[in-house]
């Protein structure tokens, strides 16, 4: 299956957030994704799949635009499967707690962001690259803002002819707050055991999500 779909309608986007299995039962119990700041504030310690060093300084940007604050008021999403983050989970770099068979990945669009009425952000490359990012809140801008060519490439890393790829391939949907668990349509697993396990938490949701086995979206 493709990394992404490439559209000229805003609301067709897909939507992609990473997240280490251990912290689908939380998710499912608060029926919402929540902003880490608003995880700190309900004593909520996620399992984490980021460098400590990035949280940090994603604690420090300040949004530029309304509704304002910085990154951790965020819920994060990408815009294609196979994230250079998880390519950090697949080489190691995280350490031995977290294996990228571990990651799974929520798949949403921007039609149900618009239907739930959530406020909402995004940029045109990683947000932590502020010389270079540029922060948007409107819509219809979306389809020409994203770098389709990198978004589907399976290799995105920078090179000599453009050595911009990989901030670009980093592009952020921002949800401010909480995102409630309805809005994810799916969840895509490396393996049959993830599935397995993805779908027996999914037992006690109302919500049921469709659980794919995606190889693909995986290193």
């Amino acid at each position: 299956m493709a990394l992404t779909k490439i559209t000229d309608d805003p609301a067709q986007i897909r939507l992609y957030h990473i997240t280490h299995i251990d912290n689908l039962a939380s998710i499912i119990s608060s029926r919402a994704l929540l902003s880490l700041h608003q995880m700190e504030q309900a004593g909520i310690q996620p399992r984490s799949i980021a460098y400590s060093h990035l949280q940090e300084r994603r604690d420090a940007i300040t949004i530029p635009i309304a509704p304002g604050g910085d990154l951790h008021d965020y819920v994060p999403w990408s815009f294609a499967a196979r994230s250079p983050m998880l390519y950090t989970a697949w080489r190691g770099a995280l350490g031995n707690d977290v294996r990228q068979s571990d990651i799974v990945h929520l798949v949403s669009d921007v039609r149900k962001v618009r239907e739930l009425q959530l406020p909402f952000i995004f940029t045109d490359g990683h947000p932590l690259s502020s010389e270079l990012t540029t922060f948007f809140d409107r819509i219809d801008a979306l389809p020409s803002t994203l770098d389709w060519d990198v978004l589907c490439a399976h290799v995105w890393r920078n090179t000599e002819e453009d050595a911009d790829r990989k901030r670009r391939r980093q592009a952020e949907f921002l949800i401010h707050g909480a995102v409630p668990w309805s809005l994810v349509k799916g969840i895509a697993v490396q393996s049959e055991s993830m599935r397995d396990r993805a779908a027996s938490l999914l037992g006690m949701s109302t919500h049921q999500p469709k659980v794919a086995l995606l190889p693909e979206w995986y290193y």
